[in-house]
């Protein structure tokens, strides 16, 4: 849910290549298709040079906008990238898993966000693993970036 600071929320799913448009005013843009993805090959040229110039200028918009969030992805892909270390677990060994939660009564600086042991139980994906506390604990599906050894 996303809260747009006036008083009303929006609870739809917000789409897969988020744009700031979207972020900014809680809907998609409303631009006509012929401005995003340029005219029909058949369509005759009967616009006024007005018209022309505000459709090349919206284009010219998009396609700059397009290769600076291309740019920024790209920057924030190599950042992470940078940080990132790979951590492989074998099946079997044991992890502590980052559960950040507060305990009541316990100044948060001294608390460790971490639980554990868990065992691997076995790796789900590259990144994905089952992990149980005992033989009688629920298993938990948890990325790598939440374990350490």
């Amino acid at each position: 849910m996303i809260n747009t600071g006036t008083g009303t929320s929006i609870s739809q799913p917000l789409p897969s290549p988020t744009v700031p448009y979207f972020i900014l005013d809680g809907r998609e843009a409303r631009l006509q298709a012929n401005l995003v993805y340029g005219p029909p090959p058949d369509e005759a040229a009967c616009t006024s040079d007005f018209v022309s110039r505000q459709q090349e200028t919206l284009r010219k918009a998009f396609r700059l906008s397009r290769k600076e969030l291309s740019k920024a992805a790209q920057r924030r892909k190599r950042h992470y990238d940078m940080r990132v270390r790979p951590a492989s677990f074998p099946v079997g060994s044991h992890v502590w898993c980052l559960v950040p939660r507060r305990r009541l009564g316990r100044y948060p600086k001294w608390q460790s966000p971490y639980e554990g042991p868990f065992e691997v139980l076995e790796q789900l994906g590259p990144v994905t693993y089952k992990i149980t506390q005992g033989n009688r604990a629920k298993p938990w599906v948890v990325h790598v970036d939440n374990s350490r050894r």
